[in-house]
C-alpha cells in the first residue's frame, strides 16, 4: 500500500498526494481505511460479526468519546479477561 492523506487543523476535508498508480492497480487505501469505523455502532456491528460476539455499545461509545478506560468497561467488553492485566497493558501503551 502506498498512500498519504493529511488534514490540517484548519482544513474542512482530507488531502492526498499525487501518486502515479499503474492501470488496473490501486493504492490500497480503500482496504486499509475501510477498517476505520466512524461510529461506535459501526464498530460494534463489525466486532459482532468478525469476533462472533456482541459488544457493549455503551462501553464502545465511551471509548469513542475518549473517556478513560475503566475496569467496568473492560469487564463489559470482555468478561473473561484479567482486568488488572488489561489495565497494565493500557498503561504501558500510554
Amino acid at each position: 500500500m502506498t498512500f498519504c492523506i493529511w488534514r490540517k487543523n484548519s482544513d474542512t476535508n482530507w488531502h492526498n498526494g499525487k501518486v502515479e498508480i499503474p492501470e488496473g492497480e490501486n493504492d490500497g487505501s480503500d482496504f486499509l481505511l475501510g477498517c476505520i469505523y466512524q461510529t461506535p455502532q459501526e464498530f460494534a456491528a463489525f466486532a459482532a460479526d468478525y469476533f462472533e460476539l456482541p459488544l457493549s455499545l455503551e462501553a464502545v461509545a465511551k471509548i469513542y468519546a475518549d473517556c478513560p478506560i475503566t475496569e467496568e468497561m473492560i469487564s463489559q467488553l470482555n468478561p473473561g479477561c484479567d482486568v488488572k492485566e488489561v489495565l497494565q497493558e493500557i498503561k504501558e501503551l500510554a
